[in-house]
């Protein structure tokens, strides 16, 4: 699965890689990747994060929605520029999933 975000150079914005969207009422879910049904619910129990193109910096990551994503602040970029960040995690029950998403640099 791969985002598309949108971020002005001069923006130090937070963004989220969700793998419970539907348990965390993102609008438009209509699954999740964690499982849910579980006893107790999966979780992310680590993750890394890594840009994949300089000038794009990853300002500050933490665990959120009880452990079912990974919000990222970035931070710098060059308008125009494209960028990819990735996110893997390992989870509770040993399951591991990684994810992409394509920055775009846009005017603001």
């Amino acid at each position: 699965m791969s985002n598309i975000w949108r971020k002005g150079p001069n923006d130090s914005k937070n963004y989220k890689f969700d793998f419970a969207p539907l348990r965390n009422s993102a609008p438009g879910a209509d699954s999740d990747w964690l499982d849910s049904a579980a006893s107790p619910q999966e979780t992310i129990s680590s993750y890394t994060l890594t840009s994949e193109s300089p000038g794009l910096t990853i300002a500050a990551d933490s665990l959120t929605d009880s452990a079912s994503s990974v919000t990222v602040k970035l931070s710098g970029g060059q308008l125009g520029g494209i960028y990819t960040i990735t996110c893997s995690i390992v989870t509770s029950t040993g399951q591991t999933e990684s994810r992409k998403a394509t920055v775009i640099m846009v005017d603001k």
